[in-house]
C-alpha cells in the first residue's frame, strides 16, 4: 500500500455520517473533514451526507456544524494554510432525517449516492453500538453497494460487542452485509502519529531492534490515564467498565504494536498478521494478574447503584509466551480520575549486571518513554557523569518533542488519519475481525471480576516506583485456623522480638497500629507469661498512625492501645510517644518527626525493631490509602493528609519508615481480606492501588499472620 498522500481534488468522494447530529460527528468528524480540506482540497463534487433521527429547523444544523468546526477544527480559517471557510465547506453537506429502522431512510440515501458519479462512498457509523447491526442490514437491504465504478467502505466505532460471543455475532452480521476488506473497525489510538511512529522508530533505525527483547528489557508499561471522571457517559460506562471501554481495544492494540515482530512488507495484511501472533501468544490471565479499582465518588453519580462494582481503573500484568518476550511482564493500565491525562509507553531496561559507579546506576535503569499524548515525543533516560571531581553520576533525559521539531500544529489528528486511510483503502491501523475476537478472549476472565474492586482516591498516580517492581523482601506467611490461635501466635512473636531486641541492644523500639485488629493481641500481651518476659522499662512505644481526634475519643488509636495495653504494664511515661491527633495535623506530623529524629538521630535512618501493621479489605495499611500521593513520599518520616475514603484527616508513618523496620508483622484476621492479601502478595506491584505492597520493598523480615 502506497504511503503517499492521495490528492483528494482528483477524486469525487461521498462521505456518509450516520449519527450526524451527535457529539462524535459535531466535535470530531465534521471538524476533521474540514481540517483535511485545509491541506488537501476536496474535489468540487465531493459531498457529505448526514443521516440522523433529529428534525432540524432551517439553518439549525448548519449553525451547529459551524460552531463545532470553529471550536474543534485543528486548522482554522485564520491559520497559515489555505482553508475553505465553513460556509463554503458546508455547501457540501446534505442531510437525511429518518429513523434507523425505516427502510425509507436507506432508500433515500441510496438514491442520493447513486444518482451522482462518485468514485467512492465512505460510510461512518457514529451511532450507539446497539444499532450498528441494524444500520449495516439497512444499507445492505437498500441495495447500496460497491460497483465497478464505485467502492463502498464502512467505518465502525468501538465497542465491537461486549464479550467473545457478541463480538463474533457482530462480525457475522457485518460480513453478511459487506466483505471484510470493506469494514474499517476504528481504534483511534492506532491512528495517533506517535503510535504509528513506533514502526519507524523500531525498524527505521538499527540501534533499537537488537535491544527490543527479553535480553535487555526488564518490563514494559503502557498507560492511558484520564484525569476526568465518567461524566455524562455514566449510562454506557456502568455497563462497559474500563475493561470494555479501554483495555480490550486501545490498550491491547498498543501492546500488540509494541511487541510485534517486523512484518516482511509494510502492508495491512502483514501488519495485522503480526499483531495477531502477539495476541495469540498472550498468556491466559489468572486472578492475581489484575488489580481493579473504582474512584471514590463514582457511586454518587446519578443512576449508579450503591453497590456498583464497576471498575474505573485496571492495572493488569500480561505475559507474552514467545521467543522475544518470554518472562517480560507488560503492565497495562487505564483509569478515570487519575493524576493527569497522559498516554505513554515505557520500555524499562534491565539493570546493569555490575555497577562500578555506585547505587545510582544500579537502582535507576535506562528508560525509553514514548509519549503518545500530550507533549508527544520520545525521552531516553540515561546516566552521565556529574561535572567535577570524583565519579558521581546522575540520570538525564534525551528529549525529542514533536512540537519543537515540526511545529505546534504538525501532528495530524487521529480522525483525519482514519478518514484518509479509509479513502485510500489502507486497513493497516484498523482492527481485523480475528483481532476483535481474540482480544475479547484475552479479557474474558476480567469481565466477571466484579466482586473485588478497590475504592481509590481521585488523583491517583500509578506511574512511579516502577523500578521496584521486581524487588521482593524476606517474607513469610504464617497461617492460623482460628482467631484465638492467630492472637496467641502473634503475641508470642511480638514477645520474642521485644525480648531479643532488649537482650541484644538494651532497648526495643516498636510502632503499633490502631483499629480493632490488634486489640486482643495487646490485651494478651499485657498478661503472663508474655509480660513477664519483657523488661518493660526498656520498651519504647510509638504509633504507626492516628486519627485526628482527641486522645480520649473512641476512634483514637492511642485510647484503644492505652485501654488494652498501656494501663496494664508499667511502661515509663517518657517511653510512650503519642501522635497528637487533637492538634493541627501538619503540626502533629512535624512534632512526631522531631520525636523520631530525637530518638534515632537526625542523620540516621530510623529502624524500628518491630512495626505491627494491619491491612484493610481495600489493601490499605497504616493510614496509607489507595490513590493518595503519600504512598509515593520517599522522604517524609511522618505524613499528614486528608483521606476521602473515610472523610477524615490522618497522621501516619511514611513508607520510608515502614519499609526500614527490622521486623514487620502484618495481621490479617478477617477471611474477607483473603483476595486483597493474595493481590498484595502475588499480584502486579502497584502500591498506589494496594499500599500494603510496600512490604515487598522492606529491608527487614516481613511476617504475614493470616487467618485461613
Amino acid at each position: 500500500m502506497s504511503r503517499e498522500m492521495l490528492k483528494l481534488a482528483d477524486h469525487n468522494i461521498c462521505f456518509v455520517i450516520f449519527g450526524a447530529s451527535g457529539d462524535l460527528a459535531v466535535r470530531m468528524l465534521v471538524p476533521s473533514l474540514e481540517t483535511i480540506s485545509c491541506y488537501n482540497a476536496f474535489s468540487e463534487n465531493t459531498t457529505i451526507i448526514g443521516v440522523a433521527r433529529t428534525a432540524f429547523k432551517p439553518n439549525e444544523l448548519e449553525s451547529k456544524l459551524i460552531d463545532g468546526i470553529r471550536q474543534f477544527s485543528r486548522i482554522g480559517p485564520e491559520s497559515d494554510g489555505m482553508c475553505e471557510i465553513p460556509t463554503h465547506f458546508l455547501r457540501r453537506v446534505k442531510y437525511i432525517q429518518g429513523d434507523y429502522d425505516d427502510p425509507k431512510t436507506y432508500s433515500s440515501l441510496k438514491n442520493m449516492v447513486m444518482k451522482q458519479d462518485y468514485e467512492g462512498c465512505l460510510i461512518y457509523l457514529a451511532t450507539p453500538p446497539t444499532i450498528v447491526d441494524q444500520i449495516a442490514k439497512g444499507i445492505a437491504k437498500s441495495g447500496l453497494k460497491a460497483t465497478d465504478k464505485m467502492w463502498l467502505r464502512m467505518i465502525v466505532e468501538k465497542p465491537f460487542g461486549r464479550d467473545v460471543e457478541s463480538g463474533i455475532a457482530l462480525n457475522n452480521v457485518l460480513h453478511q452485509c459487506m466483505n471484510e476488506d470493506q469494514i474499517y473497525r476504528i481504534d483511534h489510538y492506532l491512528a495517533k502519529e506517535t503510535v504509528t511512529n513506533l514502526f519507524t522508530f523500531r525498524w527505521g533505525n538499527t540501534i533499537w531492534e537488537p535491544l527490543w527483547n527479553r535480553n535487555y528489557i526488564s518490563h514494559v508499561e503502557i498507560i492511558v490515564a484520564e484525569a476526568v471522571g465518567v461524566g455524562q457517559r455514566i449510562g454506557y460506562y456502568d455497563q462497559a467498565s474500563v475493561i470494555r471501554d479501554m483495555i480490550q481495544n486501545h490498550l491491547l492494540q498498543m501492546l500488540a504494536i509494541t511487541a510485534m515482530e517486523p512484518p516482511p512488507i509494510f502492508r495491512s495484511k502483514e501488519i495485522r498478521d503480526e499483531k495477531m501472533k502477539v495476541l495469540h501468544a498472550i498468556r491466559p490471565l489468572t486472578p492475581d494478574d489484575a488489580i481493579c479499582g473504582q474512584y471514590h465518588g463514582y457511586r454518587q453519580h446519578k443512576g449508579v447503584p450503591e453497590t456498583s462494582t464497576t471498575p474505573t481503573l485496571a492495572y493488569i500484568r500480561f505475559f507474552i509466551d514467545n521467543w522475544r518476550w518470554q518472562g517480560v511482564p507488560f503492565y497495562v493500565t487505564s483509569g478515570k480520575c487519575m493524576a493527569k491525562k497522559e498516554s505513554i509507553i515505557k520500555m524499562v531496561f534491565r539493570q546493569v549486571p555490575h555497577s562500578i559507579f555506585g547505587a545510582e546506576t544500579y537502582s535507576k535503569p535506562n528508560v525509553l518513554k514514548i509519549r503518545i499524548q500530550p507533549d508527544e515525543g520520545i525521552i531516553l533516560k540515561q546516566h552521565v557523569k556529574i561535572p567535577g571531581p570524583g565519579l558521581n553520576t546522575t540520570q538525564i533525559p534525551l528529549n525529542f518533542a514533536y512540537s519543537e521539531k515540526f511545529g505546534p500544529n504538525a501532528l495530524q489528528g487521529a480522525y483525519e488519519r482514519v478518514i484518509l486511510d479509509a479513502i485510500k483503502g489502507d486497513q493497516s491501523f484498523f482492527t481485523r475481525a480475528d483481532e476483535i475476537e481474540q482480544s475479547w478472549r484475552i479479557v474474558s476472565p476480567l469481565l466477571t471480576k466484579t466482586h473485588f474492586v478497590i475504592p481509590y482516591a481521585p488523583g491517583i498516580c500509578i506511574g512511579r516506583g516502577t523500578h521496584s517492581r521486581n524487588i521482593t523482601s524476606r517474607s513469610r506467611k504464617n497461617c492460623f485456623p482460628t482467631v484465638a490461635e492467630l492472637v496467641q501466635g502473634t503475641t508470642e512473636m511480638i514477645t520474642r522480638i521485644i525480648s531479643e531486641s532488649i537482650s541484644k541492644n538494651g532497648v526495643c523500639r516498636i510502632a503499633v497500629s490502631g483499629g480493632q485488629t490488634p486489640k486482643p493481641i495487646f490485651s494478651l500481651l499485657a498478661t503472663s507469661p508474655y509480660l513477664s518476659r519483657i523488661a518493660v522499662d526498656k520498651l519504647k512505644l510509638f504509633f504507626v498512625d492516628e486519627r485526628c481526634v482527641a486522645p480520649d475519643h473512641n476512634e483514637s488509636n492511642y485510647k484503644m492501645t492505652k485501654e488494652s495495653l498501656i494501663d496494664y504494664i508499667n511502661i515509663p511515661q517518657e517511653n510512650i510517644f503519642r501522635m497528637k491527633g487533637e492538634i493541627d495535623p501538619k503540626k502533629a506530623a512535624e512534632e512526631y518527626t522531631a520525636e523520631i529524629q530525637k530518638e534515632f538521630g537526625k542523620d540516621v535512618e530510623p529502624e524500628f525493631d518491630l512495626i505491627l501493621l494491619g491491612m484493610g479489605p481495600d489493601g490499605h495499611t497504616a493510614s496509607l490509602f489507595p490513590g493518595l500521593p503519600a504512598i509515593h513520599d520517599k522522604t517524609s518520616l511522618v505524613i499528614s493528609h486528608f483521606v476521602p475514603q473515610v472523610n477524615m484527616n490522618r497522621i501516619t508513618l511514611g513508607p520510608r519508615v515502614i519499609t526500614h523496620a527490622k521486623n514487620t508483622i502484618f495481621i490479617v484476621s478477617d477471611k474477607k481480606k483473603a483476595e486483597a492479601y493474595n493481590l498484595v502478595k502475588h499480584g502486579p506491584y502497584c502500591p498506589a492501588i494496594l499500599p500494603a505492597q510496600i512490604a515487598r520493598t522492606s529491608v527487614g523480615e516481613v511476617m504475614w499472620n493470616v487467618l485461613i
